[in-house]
């Protein structure tokens, strides 16, 4: 499941989505609705930290980009107070529990 109304914080690793859009350099997949990125499109980079056994952050990387309607729906599912699971495609999921309210 992708939309989760709890956001409890027992993980290993979160994800952060930045709020800046840049232009994307290269061609590649959306991550949140595996939708085509062409180059020149504005997109914004997810990035993933994972937590060590003392509670630090340690391994920062890439996730991967969102194209903008994908942003912007990840914008305002969070506004409306949702969690989000980072897994290739969760945009689309997480709207389609949305509509459905399967959450």
């Amino acid at each position: 499941m992708s939309l989760l109304c709890d956001c409890g914080f027992d993980y290993d690793w979160y994800y952060v989505v930045e709020s800046d859009e840049r232009s994307a350099c290269a061609e590649g997949k959306c991550y949140g609705c595996c939708g085509k990125i062409n180059i020149g499109e504005e997109v914004r980079f997810m990035w993933r930290y994972e937590i060590d056994e003392e509670g630090e952050e340690i391994n920062t990387k890439s996730l991967g980009r969102l194209c903008p309607v994908c942003a912007g729906l990840y914008d305002s599912l969070t506004d409306l107070g949702f969690c989000l699971s980072a897994d290739w495609n969760f945009i689309t999921e997480s709207m389609d529990e949305y509509r459905s309210g399967n959450y």
